[in-house]
């Protein structure tokens, strides 16, 4: 699973935390997204191709402990791979995006 970061609305995957995915990795949005952050003390993570068994638990209960509202893309056969664990995202209360049923990573095809 991918962690991401989305500032104001943003779509670049961790721009604030310097590690961004090669289709977003333009100076000028970055550095954009990151004034925006400073400006506005916003920072909206977003966690792509879960849920996964292990890891997607240890983040929502990371995510619980610091009440900090997440937006999760799943990937279909993940999510019937481990329904429970796709329930307790939607549970929690985080956002639920769908991110196809599967799809294979468009810098790696």
């Amino acid at each position: 699973m991918m962690i991401g970061v989305a500032v104001g609305g943003g779509l670049a995957a961790a721009a604030v935390c310097g590690v961004v995915a090669p289709q977003v990795a333009r100076p000028w949005c970055v550095g954009r997204m990151a004034d925006r952050a400073r400006q506005k003390g916003l920072v909206c993570l977003t966690l792509d191709d879960g849920p996964g068994p292990t890891l997607t638990p240890r983040v929502l209960d990371l995510l619980a402990r610091h009440e900090a509202p997440a937006t999760f893309y799943l990937l279909g056969f993940r999510a019937e791979a481990a329904p429970d664990v796709a329930s307790r995202v939607r549970d929690a209360g985080h956002e639920v995006g769908a991110h196809t049923m599967w799809h294979k990573h468009a810098w790696k095809s």
